[in-house]
């Protein structure tokens, strides 16, 4: 059986191809072999995607490598980016799932328990996480916070401890004076391998973002379940 193709496709210009390889590695751990996962990163845009600017000026690439997963027989893509840039776009362009990790991770944190906090990178990127969790589907009461380890995707790269460190010092601060009950890493970029670390320090559930869209792009797959058409009217695409 030749296994369906999934693209996971970073929404950041820098993408150091040995944290690339870790994280493609990462995600075929989670999968059956009738699923492939091949990680890929946007050409052009932003170096990192840290604001509304930078997802401006990423967007027309990850529509392009959208539109081109399908063309190529990809069966789903995963938008790897918290604020899920360019998805709404992405949806109206292609039949294939376009899966956000922001919006997988939320809905998936919210079936988890009572209350969730979203641990992001930086305080100026918490308007575009609270944008998302407003349009993700979920009760936005559910939303105990959202807080800021205050790394840059720079910062955090190879550095799994500063990263374990900072997320411990704020989950607990979310979970002690915020209620929350889950915690999201609110960064694709803060690492594989570090949320048995966090959930064995911090003694709640943590999502995983990379792992909770695979796994909703593979239910929806199987499922042979796509994008309403009513929310996301089929556009003729020009060349982007």
């Amino acid at each position: 059986m030749v296994p369906k193709r999934i693209l996971a496709l970073g929404a950041d210009v820098i993408f150091p191809e040995h944290l690339r390889v870790e994280r493609e590695e990462y995600l075929n751990s989670l999968v059956s072999p009738d699923f492939k996962v091949e990680v890929k990163s946007i050409k052009s845009g932003a170096d990192y995607l840290e604001s509304y600017y930078d997802q401006c000026i990423s967007s027309p690439s990850i529509l392009s490598e959208v539109i081109e997963a399908e063309q190529e027989g990809y069966s789903a893509v995963l938008l790897l980016c918290m604020s899920d840039p360019a998805i709404d776009s992405c949806r109206e362009a292609v039949d294939i799932p376009v899966i956000g990790t922001g919006q997988a991770s939320i809905l998936n944190a919210a079936s988890l328990g009572m209350k969730f906090s979203m641990i992001t990178i930086l305080d100026d990127i918490i308007p575009l996480i609270d944008k998302v969790i407003r349009t993700s589907g979920c009760d936005y009461s559910s939303a105990a916070s959202v807080r800021a380890i205050n790394l840059t995707i720079a910062e955090m790269t190879d550095n799994k401890e500063k990263v374990i460190e900072k997320f411990v010092e704020v989950g607990q601060r979310a979970i002690t004076d915020d209620g929350a009950h889950v915690l999201i890493m609110g960064c694709t970029e803060m690492g594989v391998g570090v949320k048995e670390r966090l959930e064995s320090e911090l003694n709640v559930p943590v999502v995983e973002p990379n792992a909770a869209a695979l796994m909703m792009a593979i239910h929806q797959v199987k499922c042979n379940l796509k994008h309403s058409r009513k929310t996301y009217p089929k556009k003729k695409c020009i060349n982007v």
